[in-house]
């Protein structure tokens, strides 16, 4: 959702006009008209105008996230159906590997420490089972 649609929903929301909104932010109707239109942007200052004046972060304005809001708990559009941001791994196939190799490797500690202590079979080769885990918590480190 662009800046320009996210203003126009919310002066309407507001129950405004452009011009309405222009006296309150002291310019003219025909620079809301642009900015509604993605024809030209607000500067800064205006920015915090109208985060303040429609009680949004200037980063609800700005960025492609559509769930930000000062207050929580107060009701707003609920954008594209969902307020909630979406977790774009949830799921995926790296989710699905994670949870296999660390059951994987759990389970290969575990039976190499109980092997090790009830039967005496310390045998080093059977560390390979812990390298996909060691492997995978490396990459998780890097990603985040």
């Amino acid at each position: 959702m662009t800046l320009g649609e996210k203003i126009q929903i919310l002066r309407k929301q507001q129950g405004m006009s452009q011009e309405q909104l222009a006296e309150k932010m002291h310019i003219s109707r025909q620079a809301i008209s642009r900015w509604e239109l993605n024809e030209s942007m607000p500067d800064v200052e205006n920015l915090i105008k109208l985060s303040n004046l429609f009680d949004v972060t200037v980063d609800y304005l700005v960025k492609d996230s559509d769930f930000l809001r000062k207050e929580e708990g107060d009701d707003f559009l609920e954008w594209m159906n969902d307020s909630k941001p979406k977790n774009p791994s949830k799921g995926g196939l790296l989710d699905v590997l994670s949870k296999v190799l660390t059951f994987c490797t759990t389970a290969s500690v575990g039976i190499y420490l109980l092997l090790g202590f009830f039967g005496g079979w310390w045998h080093p080769g059977w560390l390979i089972f812990v390298i996909p885990g060691m492997l995978l918590t490396g990459i998780r480190a890097i990603k985040h």
